[in-house]
């Protein structure tokens, strides 16, 4: 089994200025990068490793970790709203 966390694929916000940063809702399905978070998915379906992503709220910044997420025949999709969007409901 992998587990991808909803969480890493958070819109890199590093080039905001403050006002905009501080306006970020975390708890809204547009603060979500889900295009990106979709074609991984589809990688790992199709047995591809992915970049193993995390969001730092600090800086609001995504990053790369240096080890890849490898596919499992079991992929554990986690966050608070993923069946928010149709998108991600359909690629289970």
């Amino acid at each position: 089994c992998v587990t991808i966390a909803q969480d890493s694929y958070y819109k890199d916000g590093s080039n905001l200025d403050a006002a905009a940063r501080a306006a970020i809702n975390y708890d809204h399905p547009d603060a979500f990068d889900t295009s990106l978070l979709l074609q991984d998915l589809r990688d790992l379906k199709a047995n591809r490793p992915v970049p193993h992503l995390t969001y730092d709220h600090a800086s609001y910044a995504r990053h790369v970790l240096a080890d890849a997420v490898v596919p499992k025949p079991v992929i554990l999709l986690e966050g608070i709203l993923i069946l928010a969007e149709e998108p991600l409901r359909r690629a289970a």
